[in-house]
């Protein structure tokens, strides 16, 4: 193999492992965002009897927003 071939491999695996960490990265961040939008809507489900009205309103809240209502069910001790 020529040396610049080997450049070549060389540049192309690096920027795989990049690509493929990049991914696994986002892949995870978006899994988690999913699991605490489900976490959230669970004890909301339980906490006010299924209430239409709060599902709804859990829906639409950004991942912030259910963040800080997640820290809250947990310092009111509602999370199980």
């Amino acid at each position: 193999m020529s040396t610049n071939t080997k450049i070549g491999l060389s540049i192309l695996t690096l920027t795989g492992t990049y690509a493929m960490a990049n991914f696994s990265k986002k892949t995870l961040k978006r899994i988690e965002r999913e699991v605490t939008r489900r976490k959230t809507k669970k004890i909301v489900k339980n906490t006010f009897n299924n209430n239409k009205k709060f599902l709804d309103i859990s829906d639409d809240l950004s991942d912030s927003e259910l963040d800080a209502l997640n820290q809250f069910f947990k310092k009111v001790g509602t999370e199980k």
